[in-house]
């Protein structure tokens, strides 16, 4: 079973794996689907392959800048255009609390609206312009879609240990 790199994954946008390396990954220009599908083939292979993790946590991050930008492909220019501006204006502070509240690694979490069940492989605390406050923004690993997806904090319900386990993402624990 993957391990998870949430635990090891950056809590604020502008601490972690510049956009720029996500272009060494291979992720400039790709789409939502086939990041998805990669990110997840990732996770997979996490603990047998060395450097998934790298570019699992590469491909989570592109992964919530398209969900929070609405491209339909992910651009590694505008991806660190648009860090450097939300640089500028985010609050580490609030960042930080927000991270305490946040979801965490191995969190297992219900889409709403979904009857899947996923399990949280990847979090960031960013902060749109316009919001008063930052927000955590999770990649989530779904083994029945055989996907891993970028949802906002609003978007998720943490399930708890009564929910059917039948479509639970697989994560080992360090």
């Amino acid at each position: 079973m993957p391990p998870n790199v949430a635990r090891d994954a950056p809590d604020v946008a502008s601490v972690g794996i510049a956009p720029f390396m996500h272009g060494l990954f291979g992720l400039d220009g790709l789409s939502e689907s086939d990041l998805q599908g990669r990110a997840h083939r990732w996770w997979q292979l996490l603990g047998q392959s060395p450097g998934c993790g790298a570019y699992l946590i590469a491909a989570s991050c592109a992964l919530v800048d398209l969900r929070r930008s609405g491209a339909a492909h992910y651009s590694v220019r505008d991806h660190a255009r648009r860090q450097r501006v939300e640089i500028s204006y985010l609050n580490r502070q609030l960042a930080q609390e927000a991270g305490k509240f946040a979801l965490k690694a191995d969190d297992r979490v219900r889409v709403l609206g979904e009857d899947r069940v996923g399990s949280v492989v990847y979090r960031m605390i960013g902060q749109d312009p316009g919001d008063p406050f930052p927000a955590a923004w999770y990649v989530i690993a779904m083994p029945g879609l055989l996907r891993c997806r970028a949802h906002g904090s609003d978007e998720l319900e943490r399930v708890h240990a009564h929910a059917p386990a039948s479509d639970v993402a697989p994560v080992a624990r360090r």
